[in-house]
């Protein structure tokens, strides 16, 4: 199929040839333009796929009220020198999930933050002194369910 550059432009020498070329390209016009349609569509789901398994683990289980969080301080990623610096501020305290999926968010006292934070932007936050497993725990709900079913069907099986 030809398209737009692909017609042979340096070849045309005649006024004939020219409205020839220009046909085609009305011609084709509308075909074209649903092909360039279907490829612009099919790179959007592609990158929203990308964007939700790159997000997926942030995802996979919302934070609730009352859960610890740290929030990332996004303002030290462009001062030369901060290298090391702490980029996590916090921890604070979740108090509601907006609708949009942003989290309002209060100090550990009570008082609530002036602005919502992006789920993107907070992190949970494990005080120290808790065991591994707990934590393991909670990034894996779904851990918990299956060995509530094996416990049951072991219960079944022996008795």
């Amino acid at each position: 199929m030809d398209t737009y550059l692909g017609i042979n432009w340096m070849g045309i020498s005649t006024t004939a040839e020219l409205l020839e070329a220009r046909t085609k390209q009305l011609e084709r016009r509308d075909e074209t333009l649903e092909l360039a349609h279907q490829k612009l569509m099919k790179t959007r789901n592609s990158s929203v796929r990308y964007w939700d398994r790159k997000m997926a683990i942030r995802l996979r289980k919302p934070l609730d009220p009352g859960e610890l969080v740290l929030i990332y301080n996004k303002s030290l990623e462009d001062q030369w020198g901060k290298l090391f610096s702490n980029r996590w501020n916090g921890p604070f305290r979740i108090k509601k999930q907006l609708p949009g999926g942003s989290y309002l968010l209060e100090e550990l006292d009570g008082i609530e933050l002036k602005r919502a934070y992006a789920a993107s932007h907070i992190k949970r936050f494990y005080p120290r002194g808790r065991e591994l497993e707990d934590i393991q725990r909670d990034e894996e709900p779904n851990q918990e369910d299956s060995d509530q079913e094996s416990t049951d069907e072991d219960a079944e099986s022996s008795g």
